[in-house]
């Protein structure tokens, strides 16, 4: 569409409930595509590929407390967040999907993957990801992934036209992201975040 937009995202806290730890704003540091937020013991990243913007999350160790992991994150701007069976669609004045966060992937430090699952509250605004990192050795990568509806549909043709399923075509692009082949290994790698074109703005 000739739409233009902005989307804003900041990340509030992380924990467990009746123990979620607030986080403050802090200076960014860069190194070649990537910027982090470097909190003790969180770090919230970001960088810069070709096809878009990467998005994840490394927790270094356990917050204390029982129950699922949680990390909070609230959306501003222009574009509407709506929940499906998939993920989020976040919308435009149109009422078309521009985004999709979707395909949230996370693993601890011997590769095992972690269920968890993202779910929208107050008002639609707030992003809160549960995670069950029972048993789970730290540090844990937290990975969701943030596209165009027009590249799932292509990865998926795609997928089909070789005869592999998504997930299979995911886990490909991560280890071959983190290792440079795709040959079996025992860590996930970063998923590219295809945020791109004309109407592509993200605030940090």
């Amino acid at each position: 569409s000739g739409e233009s937009w902005r989307l804003k995202w900041r990340t509030e806290a992380y924990g467990r409930a009746g123990a979620m730890r607030a986080l403050s704003p802090v200076p960014p540091t860069a190194e070649g595509p990537r910027v982090a937020y470097a909190h003790p013991g969180f770090t919230e990243w970001y960088e810069n590929q070709p096809a878009g913007l990467e998005q994840g999350f490394t927790l270094d160790w356990r917050p204390p407390g029982s129950g699922p992991l949680a990390i909070h994150g609230r959306f501003a701007g222009d574009l509407v967040p709506r929940a499906n069976a998939e993920g989020i669609d976040f919308l435009a004045a149109s009422e078309h999907p521009v985004l999709e966060y979707r395909d949230l992937l996370v693993w601890d430090a011997t590769g095992r993957a972690l269920p968890a699952r993202l779910d929208l509250a107050a008002g639609d605004r707030l992003l809160a990801f549960s995670i069950d990192d029972t048993d789970a050795s730290y540090p844990i990568t937290v990975d969701p992934l943030m596209t165009t509806p027009s590249w799932i549909a292509e990865s998926n043709q795609a997928a089909a036209q070789f005869g592999v399923g998504v997930s299979t075509a995911i886990n490909w692009v991560r280890r071959s992201r983190e290792t440079g082949s795709v040959a079996p290994g025992k860590m996930g790698g970063h998923r590219p975040k295809l945020i791109a074109g004309e109407h592509r703005a993200w605030m940090l």
